[in-house]
């Protein structure tokens, strides 16, 4: 029996692959979605558009996939691509939040000016710019180097 408590659009998923410990080593496994003994449960998140599920195997049938013993050079690879797609999600996000933030400090009036044009509101602005575009470039920095 194993457990995998958050594992990424299992609800929907026809074919699932695990990475499991075999006795030549941590090996890759493909699982019918519908083979008996396997549980899946939705798990609710912070975004509604990433769909999580809680998996339970019990006694499952599960069909080695590549090289028996070979799973982990490959998976630690995909870890750090994947590490490197949300780090860029992120930086979106956080450049989405930035021009909201400037978007409301050009319509929020005090004074009779828009708080925008006041000096330590444009070096906030400034910093934030500056947190954004690093991250961006880091980002397309990981992307040449992991090609």
């Amino acid at each position: 029996m194993g457990i995998r408590p958050m594992w990424l659009t299992a609800t929907t998923a026809d074919l699932i692959l695990v990475l499991a410990r075999a006795t030549q080593g941590l090996s890759l496994f493909s699982v019918d979605g519908n083979a008996a003994g396997l549980t899946r449960r939705s798990l609710k998140s912070m975004d509604p558009t990433r769909k999580l599920a809680r998996l339970e195997f019990n006694s499952v049938a599960a069909t080695p996939f590549g090289m028996p013993g070979g799973a982990a050079a490959p998976f630690a690879c995909t870890m750090i691509e994947a590490s490197v797609c949300l780090a860029n999600e992120m930086v979106g996000g956080a450049d989405r939040l930035r021009e909201d933030a400037l978007a409301y400090a050009m319509m929020r009036m005090q004074f009779g000016k828009p708080i925008a044009s006041f000096q330590s509101m444009k070096h906030k602005q400034a910093d934030m710019l500056l947190e954004v575009e690093t991250g961006q470039v880091g980002g397309l920095l990981r992307r040449c180097l992991i090609g």
